[in-house]
């Protein structure tokens, strides 16, 4: 009898610290601190200006009749690096509709919302595992180390989105301009895709030194 009550009672106090095991990691998950808010709202603002600054340079230069690349997603990877995929997509959202303000049309802004968070789920899931793998720390001696791994993560995140992007251009993206979905403006889309992410990535890694100090200054590590 004394077994039972003891195999019920053992049950039942792993079943609460499992619960509670939940329910800290969720806070962690959000929590976030006075220092990480103001790091978030101060790369907020980096990023509007960035998209700014693209979308009046790069911007102009629309590549078979329906593609534009813009040098303006490094600052979110460094968002991706720093906090979790939920912040991150809700400052990726916020500056890519950002941009309706600046003239852009929706169906664009659609296409543009998958893609980017089709990339921000595959690069977020590889670096993560790989950080954990590899036991990876924001130091000076694993900066390079640090690089490489955002690299890899990002160009099969690229190859995944553009994908993504490929399907769903054929699907329904084209239908709604009213253009037939050829083969080869589609797989020009794949490769515009990828020149986006990998320049974006590689601007991302040769920054990302002098970021990490950034980041030190706010007590957060990447």
């Amino acid at each position: 009898m004394k077994s039972k009550n003891n195999e019920f009672y053992n049950v039942k106090i792993t079943k609460d610290i499992d619960g509670f095991n939940l329910k800290a990691r969720i806070k962690n998950y959000f929590y976030l601190s006075t220092r990480q808010i103001s790091l978030l709202s101060l790369l907020l603002a980096f990023e509007m200006v960035v998209v700014l600054i693209s979308k009046f340079t790069l911007g102009f230069w629309i590549i078979g009749g329906a593609y534009t690349i813009e040098l303006a997603f490094f600052p979110i990877i460094f968002i991706a690096l720093i906090f979790n995929w939920f912040y991150t997509s809700i400052i990726a959202v916020i500056s890519i509709w950002f941009r309706t303000l600046l003239g852009s049309e929706p169906i664009g802004l659609i296409s543009l919302t998958i893609a980017d968070l089709s990339f921000l789920i595959v690069f977020c899931c590889l670096f993560y595992t790989f950080k954990k793998m590899y036991n990876l720390l924001l130091s000076n001696n694993q900066i390079l180390k640090y690089s490489f791994w955002i690299f890899i993560s990002g160009v099969i995140a690229s190859v995944v989105s553009s994908l993504i992007s490929l399907v769903c251009n054929y699907l329904f993206i084209f239908n709604l301009y009213n253009m037939p979905p050829t083969q080869w403006i589609l797989w020009l889309g794949v490769l515009i895709t990828n020149i986006k992410y990998l320049l974006n990535i590689a601007v991302c890694c040769y920054l990302f030194k002098v970021l990490s100090k950034v980041f030190k200054s706010f007590d957060i590590s990447a």
